[in-house]
């Protein structure tokens, strides 16, 4: 099993899932191993089938949950190994898989959400530089030929529309292939130059519509994440980093790591949090209420919820402001290639009158 099937299985989803009905089974009162047994064999597991048949054969071998779970697939993150492996040392693994499929359901559905809210400006814009290089392409070289044959005068629109035209049409399909590579150079050396990676994350949270949406996301899975890990009972010094990652934000996560240090050594996570300038202005008081009450994993899940209404404002504002906007560019771009068509057309009817 351990050798002839690739570890990149085991979907967010998929996880999710199954982490609720072991956590299920275990409650249930069945061993671990019985109920990943019986997981194996249920039809819903699908392509996992053979993941879990893996981490089935690890636990009969005495390795942790934990531990066979991330062997077994690479896409368990470390926080999950985490919570998973508290949750077996103290004795609450039911609970703790039931919490951790509840977050990572939530995460899935942010997810969802950002794909959902990008499918329609996607289509918009695709369907736009299509038609546009069809237009400039083909249809508007055409017409510039049919007036110049008339031997109209042209505008100055219309001379300008028709000289973009012709460079679309002669040279659409090198730009093209210079744009891919650029492309393709681009996205090789962002995997490859960590700091510039971090430059650009960094100057994300400084936009100004951008900037704030952007932080709200990364509040958002920072405070559920490290309440998640609270309550699964991981150490906080544990828990920070894995929490930094949690965000997807390199920047804000290197950040977090740093700050781990100074927690270690008695400091409290809220004066740390100070120093993390996107968490610094909405997250530290409710950090502090926690630790003054001794609920900090209840707050965090309060401030988690309060992210979530501020992320779910700022993207339906995006999609308020995007569709009319994209509308009006498509209306723009229209309205000037029938413009430079049409100027010549009136100018050749008054000549001929």
């Amino acid at each position: 099993w351990r050798h002839g099937w690739s570890r990149q299985g085991f979907a967010l989803e998929s996880r999710a899932m199954i982490y609720r009905e072991l956590g299920a089974l275990v409650r249930a009162g069945l061993p671990l191993a019985q109920g990943l047994d019986l997981l194996v064999q249920s039809p819903e597991t699908g392509e996992d089938r053979v993941i879990l048949a893996s981490v089935h054969d690890r636990i009969r071998e005495g390795e942790p949950l934990a531990d066979a779970l991330q062997v077994s697939s690479s896409r368990v993150t470390s926080f999950e190994a985490a919570v998973v492996d508290v949750g077996e040392r103290i004795g609450e693994l039911d609970t703790v898989l039931e919490r951790l499929s509840d977050f990572l359901e939530e995460q899935q559905e942010i997810r969802e959400r950002i794909v959902t809210a990008m499918i329609y400006p996607t289509l918009v814009v695709i369907l736009a530089v299509g038609i546009g290089l069809s237009v400039l392409g083909i249809m508007v070289p055409r017409i510039g030929n049919l007036l110049t044959e008339a031997d109209v005068k042209l505008p100055a629109l219309t001379v300008i529309v028709l000289s973009v035209a012709e460079c679309v049409s002669r040279f659409a399909i090198p730009i093209i292939v210079v744009l891919g590579c650029c492309m393709w150079l681009i996205v090789r050396r962002w995997r490859a130059d960590e700091a510039l990676r971090m430059r650009i994350d960094r100057y994300l949270f400084q936009l100004p519509w951008i900037g704030k949406t952007y932080t709200a996301l990364a509040a958002l899975r920072f405070s559920r994440t490290l309440a998640l890990l609270i309550h699964g009972g991981v150490p906080l010094v544990e828990g920070l980093p894995l929490a930094g990652r949690a965000t997807g934000s390199p920047w804000l996560s290197k950040s977090l790591e740093a700050e781990t240090a100074a927690v270690r050594h008695g400091r409290s996570l809220a004066d740390a949090l100070r120093n993390v300038t996107p968490l610094q202005a909405g997250l530290v008081g409710w950090v502090e209420a926690g630790e003054t009450s001794g609920k900090l994993g209840g707050l965090l899940e309060n401030a988690g919820r309060r992210y979530q209404r501020i992320w779910d404002r700022q993207i339906s504002r995006f999609l308020a402001l995007l569709e009319p906007i994209l509308v009006l560019i498509v209306g723009a771009f229209v309205l000037l290639i029938a413009l430079s068509i049409l100027l010549p057309v009136l100018s050749m009817n008054q000549q001929i009158n």
